[in-house]
């Protein structure tokens, strides 16, 4: 049996999809369950981060010369 293109791009689809031809068209289904890695990516999240240590030492001229407290 030959290969069309239209399988061999199928089968590359690459967005996360598993796409198959059926009789009526085409069925889309995620190849990974939804949520999956929802909890390692919250654990991940709560770690305490300083999003500001970057930029804790970058100053301009109205800082240093204006800036009151």
């Amino acid at each position: 049996m030959k290969t069309t293109g239209v399988k061999l791009t199928l089968h590359r689809w690459p967005y996360g999809l598993e796409v198959q031809t059926s009789r009526n068209g085409l069925v889309l289904r995620p190849r990974h369950k939804a949520r999956a890695n929802w909890a390692k990516a919250f654990r991940r999240s709560l770690r305490p981060v300083d999003d500001l240590a970057a930029t804790r030492d970058l100053t301009n001229e109205f800082d240093r010369k204006e800036w009151k407290w």
